[in-house]
């Protein structure tokens, strides 16, 4: 702790003191303000250039061998860019270029004097290597500038190249100004203070002399760049400003997309947080959409299932409706990423989905397999960079964990909502739909009717399981096709069956078990024609539903179901009122056994 508070306290000296010994204005003050522009703009020149050897590099634009300092260049960032198709590099060299440009405006309006392998390096890519570029031929530009360049840049940044043209060096001639009083408010005990005042003036005070009497060169030790003598800071103070500078420079140098800011790294934990919060493939599609319009500012987001749900690939998400009337399936560059598992950064030009405008499009990859496309989209004038590549690139893994723990879900939600072997739901959606059902709309009709396929015992004993499978699947189908959508079927177990069918009257229920129950004597599975009816056939009970509970609501449709048993199978039974028996009609020949019913009247009516 003591030790901090040294540090702390030398270091609120150093700077103290050397602000004591700067003037408060004239030549020496604007060299050095100067010269930290050019040293900051020097820095955005290294990171320009950087992004673009990068690219270059990975193009193999240029003949074997590359030189060294190039490839170091590539080889320590070359994780950036594994991925991209040559199209998305392009325009990584494109971006980067613009930038260089910028840089060197700035380098000459600030008084900076470029070299001529600067200005080869950062200024614009004639027209003749931007075509080349995109046709794979080679540049004129030599990589040797751009090793020229990067050396003489990073001389500049760290303060040892030459000085802006325009200024004044310190210590050169200039207006005389009279000496100004610092108080210093460091503790007196501070190494800093001590060598900061001079004999016999008190420790709180440090005279500050006239610009003319300052050295013509900075003393031996001092900080080349900021005028402030390293023997004045202090060992500590000393070392956490050369400290701060490495790691000012370092970040300086790595090249543009490889640093995310700080809204980008905020931005991405939230979307990390939200889409862990998602509990279905739509929300999380949804979700990662809207993040990544939050992330990059653009109007319009989409994501594109690339694992052939459905037959082919879906939309998960467009709410701008960017591919309303593409083709199916989606065809240009969507489908190309998806392909390739490589992320692209293009202006489109008459895309078959997207039209002209640039997109940015990253795989999104599952067990090395393509599950999605994430693309932003915005007008071809405002072409994607390499930085906004890098945070769609980051944000891709959470989205691809997301999709992946959501449809785990959906299959466990499945496994445990569905039957296997019908796909029906089971029993206990039934309970939870049939409770909900009760609960929510008390006072509106429904019916529930279970049915259960005639004499299957002797079928499965006498045809296999295999058959009895086949048997209840084709049952199965034919129950579901007959149900409304706000309808279902359910498998209840074995081979029975449940029909909840909500909203309706008792003479459309009579209609729907009519269809049903013609549906099923034309199944054509191996065996049907040896049962006792001469074909596969089903009984039915049904028990219409007001405001009771749904397990009597139950209770009584089976309760009808063995009474449609009792007069012959094949048939449906309605359930009487709760106050009152059941009944059911007989078959139309009286003398005939109920448990043979007659042909001519499969299903009589109750």
């Amino acid at each position: 702790m003591r030790a901090r508070r040294n540090l702390t306290a030398a270091v609120a000296a150093a700077a103290v003191a050397g602000a004591a010994l700067l003037p408060t204005a004239g030549p020496a003050a604007a060299h050095q303000v100067s010269r930290a522009s050019v040293e900051s703009d020097a820095g955005d020149g290294i990171v320009a250039l950087q992004s673009e050897v990068l690219a270059l590099v990975a193009l193999d634009v240029w003949p074997a061998p590359v030189p060294q300092r190039l490839q170091d260049v590539h080889d320590e960032y070359a994780s950036y860019v594994d991925g991209l198709d040559r199209r998305a590099l392009v325009a990584g060299v494109l971006s980067a270029d613009a930038d260089g440009a910028r840089v060197l405006e700035r380098l000459r309006a600030g008084g900076g004097r470029p070299s001529p392998s600067e200005v080869a390096a950062l200024g614009p890519l004639r027209s003749e290597d931007r075509t080349a570029l995109r046709e794979g031929r080679p540049l004129s530009l030599l990589p040797e500038d751009y090793v020229r360049a990067l050396d003489e840049l990073e001389d500049l940044a760290s303060g040892a190249g030459p000085a802006p043209a325009g200024t004044q060096e310190p210590g050169a001639p200039g207006p005389t100004r009279t000496a100004v009083p610092v108080t210093a408010t460091a503790p007196a005990t501070s190494s800093a203070t001590s060598s900061a005042t001079s004999p016999g003036t008190s420790s709180g005070t440090s005279p500050v002399t006239s610009p003319t009497a300052a050295p013509a060169t900075p003393a031996s030790g001092d900080r080349p760049g900021t005028g402030l003598p390293v023997g004045v800071l202090g060992p500590a103070a000393a070392l956490a400003l050369v400290a701060a500078s490495v790691v000012a420079l370092r970040r300086r140098r790595r090249p543009a997309g490889t640093v995310l800011s700080a809204r980008h790294v905020v931005g991405l934990l939230d979307a990390g947080r939200l889409l862990g919060d998602a509990r279905d493939v739509d929300a999380v599609a949804q979700v990662a959409v809207a993040e990544l319009t939050k992330l990059l500012r653009v109007e319009a987001t989409v994501l594109l299932a690339a694992d052939g749900r459905g037959g082919g690939r879906q939309v998960l998400a467009d709410p701008r409706g960017c591919l309303d009337g593409a083709p199916e399936p989606v065809a240009g560059l969507l489908a190309r990423v998806a392909a390739t598992g490589q992320a692209s950064l293009e202006v489109l030009d008459d895309d078959p989905c997207l039209g002209d405008r640039a997109v940015l499009a990253v795989p999104v990859l599952a067990g090395g397999e393509v599950v999605a496309v994430l693309a932003a989209v915005r007008p071809a004038g405002q072409p994607f960079g390499l930085d906004e590549l890098r945070v769609a690139t980051e944000l891709a893994p959470l989205v691809a964990s997301a999709l992946h723990g959501a449809a785990a879900l959906e299959t466990v939600r499945t496994q445990a909502t569905r039957d296997a072997l019908t796909g029906l739901p089971n029993r206990r959606s039934l309970d939870l739909d049939l409770r909900a059902e009760v609960e929510l709309h008390a006072g509106r009709t429904t019916a529930v009717v279970m049915v259960d396929v005639d004499h299957f015992k002797k079928f499965n004993d006498r045809e296999g399981h295999a058959a009895g499978d086949a048997a209840l699947q084709a049952v199965a189908r034919v129950l579901a096709a007959a149900v409304r959508d706000q309808d279902g079927a359910y498998r209840y177990g074995g081979e029975e069956f449940c029909l909840l069918v909500r909203q309706v009257t008792e003479a459309e229920v009579r209609a729907l078990l009519d269809r049903v129950l013609d549906a099923v004597r034309a199944v054509d599975v191996p065996g049907a024609a040896a049962q006792p009816a001469g074909h596969l056939s089903v009984s039915a009970g049904v028990a219409l539903v007001e405001t009771e509970d749904a397990a009597v609501a139950v209770l009584r449709a089976d309760e009808a179901l063995y009474r449609a048993k009792e007069l012959g199978r094949d048939r449906y039974a309605l359930a009487p009122p709760l106050a009152g028996p059941a009944a059911a009609r007989p078959p139309t020949d009286p003398a005939a056994d109920p448990a043979e019913p007659d042909p001519s009247d499969r299903h009589g009516r109750v």
